[in-house]
């Protein structure tokens, strides 16, 4: 059973959460549980930030330390929240129900920063063959024995997980063929071509890579694209539909009537 307890609040705060709650029809104990329960995500960094002001401003009260780092760290979520949907409009990753999970810098081998990496998953809405989204903007690539860092570059890796070996049983074998057979149907390759055309109309430097990842574990279906701009990338629904088209040409995905 969840424990209950009782928590004050200034009435406008209170306010604020009848008012979101009216407006879409909910009942106002169960957004502020909602909202209290995504708590768990940033403690981490409340700690991290707590220890970083205590150590400098040891004349501070804790109850105040608390209050700036818990202030400033809400504040920047809502801020990159807002900066993001902006930068990745183009890829629709937020329209589709994509959860952004993790941010990561990218580093250098001397520890310098040179771009960001943004991991997103297909939430339970997505209804999307795509289950995870990794864009790096700001990265290093490689054409045979060529290098370059491109600072506006963008990769983005898509992952449509199929299955595991416990999931699929015996038909694991006959999955893995019947997708790796489907990458060669034309109408797939010409699918996936028309993605990368598209990227090359509009930047010069690109590549567009598609594989079926697997092991004795678990199959998975593999896309990689780069554009020197990461603004040359497509919306994610490009993705998904020739992503859909493999999956129901190698029979995992029933063909709609």
């Amino acid at each position: 059973m969840p424990k209950r307890k009782i928590v004050t609040v200034d009435d406008w705060t209170y306010e604020s959460f009848e008012d979101l709650a009216r407006k879409y029809g909910v009942n106002v104990n169960e957004l502020m549980s909602h909202y209290l329960n995504l708590f768990r995500f940033i403690v981490r960094f409340l700690d991290e930030d707590v220890n970083l002001l205590s150590r400098n401003f040891s004349d501070v009260t804790m109850d105040k330390i608390l209050q700036i780092a818990l202030a400033r760290i809400l504040t920047s979520v809502g801020s990159n929240y807002e900066t993001l949907k902006i930068i990745l409009r183009h890829l629709g990753l937020y329209d589709r129900g994509f959860v952004l999970e993790y941010t990561a810098p990218l580093l250098d081998e001397t520890g310098i920063a040179l771009g960001v990496q943004l991991g997103f998953v297909a939430s339970g809405i997505s209804k999307s063959p795509i289950t995870m989204v990794v864009l790096e903007i700001g990265v290093h690539a490689r054409f045979g024995d060529y290098s370059s860092y491109y600072g506006r570059g963008g990769a983005i890796y898509i992952d449509s997980y199929i299955g595991s070996k416990d999931e699929l049983k015996d038909k694991f074998e006959y999955v893995l063929t019947n997708l790796r057979s489907a990458l060669k149907d034309e109408s797939v390759r010409e699918r996936f071509g028309d993605i990368e055309d598209s990227i090359c109309d509009e930047c010069d430097i690109c590549d567009l890579q598609v594989e079926v990842e697997h092991d004795e574990e678990s199959i998975e279906l593999y896309v990689k694209a780069f554009a020197e701009d990461f603004t040359c990338l497509p919306h994610i629904k490009c993705f998904e539909e020739a992503i859909s088209l493999a999956l129901t040409k190698a029979g995992i995905l029933a063909t709609e009537e």
